[in-house]
């Protein structure tokens, strides 16, 4: 299959993440603000007049409730990690014989 470069681009920076991630606005607005030709990049103007910049914004209060899920994530993941590693660990025979 041939892609352009956009395509291909988005192909391979879509790949890990899920369906819809990126949205159209957005892929729209990096795509022709990376446009290799220099004559078809965006103003500043145009960029600000754009969809996805002119679109919702997040409220402080949704940042921290997002962050805070992510944290509690981490946390959780770390710590079951440790556990694991304990359990391991203390199922393992002694080293050198001990």
């Amino acid at each position: 299959m041939l892609y352009t470069g956009s395509e291909r681009f988005w192909n391979l920076h879509s790949r890990n993440k899920p369906e819809g991630f990126y949205s159209p606005e957005f892929r729209s607005l990096l795509t022709s603000m990376l446009a290799l030709d220099p004559t078809q990049r965006l103003s500043v103007a145009e960029i600000k007049a754009h969809p996805w910049y002119n679109g919702p914004v997040a409220t402080e209060e949704e940042i921290q409730a997002e962050m805070s899920g992510r944290k509690a994530q981490m946390e959780g993941a770390a710590e079951r990690a440790r556990q694991a590693k304990e359990a391991r660990l203390n199922a393992a025979p002694g080293r050198f014989g001990v």
